[in-house]
């Protein structure tokens, strides 16, 4: 079911993590097979998680329609000049919006991906000021306070929607500590 080689296959320590929210992961080609994509251990720990596969407006074309038509249902988890800090935010706001967007990739891809999808701009977006130190050891980023998407979604709805996310956290060192540890 993970579709990893059964040599390092993780079914066993998927845990199914029960939410409200919708999560959207904008994942771009390049991370679609690859083995260190945190994103796809959350479209198998969560259930109601979508992926969109793509880098320009036209991949994103159906979603972006989607947005579009009913703006306050959705919001985008990125640092950019128009984002609010995660930690500000209050999980017991009344229009909480159903569809959190995360983009999936390296941060000079995401960057790129940002720029090229214009219709992100126009939804809320979401930083973090304080978030965990990000303990994934196997990819690195130089970007302060940077975290794998799994990492950041699983802050994100510890956040907002005070979801259980510890077996999102054991799943993520199964991972690491299965594939890519000596």
């Amino acid at each position: 079911t993970c579709h990893y080689p059964e040599s390092v296959c993780l079914c066993a320590d998927v845990k199914t993590v029960n939410t409200d929210i919708t999560l959207i992961l904008l994942l771009h080609p390049n991370e679609v097979n690859h083995a260190k994509n945190t994103g796809r251990l959350l479209s198998l720990a969560i259930t109601n998680t979508e992926i969109y596969v793509g880098e320009t407006p036209t991949d994103f074309e159906t979603l972006r329609q989607q947005v579009e038509t009913s703006p306050e249902n959705y919001c985008l988890v990125y640092p950019s000049d128009k984002s609010e800090a995660m930690e500000s935010y209050s999980s017991q706001e009344v229009n909480r919006p159903q569809y959190w967007i995360f983009i999936d990739s390296t941060w000079r891809k995401a960057f790129k991906i940002y720029q090229t999808n214009p219709w992100l701009h126009s939804i809320k977006q979401w930083h973090f000021n304080n978030p965990p130190t990000g303990q994934y050891e196997i990819r690195k980023t130089s970007i302060d306070k940077g975290l794998s998407t799994l990492e950041a979604a699983a802050y994100c709805l510890s956040l907002v929607s005070s979801t259980d996310v510890s077996s999102l956290y054991q799943l993520f060192n199964a991972m690491q500590s299965k594939h890519f540890r000596p």
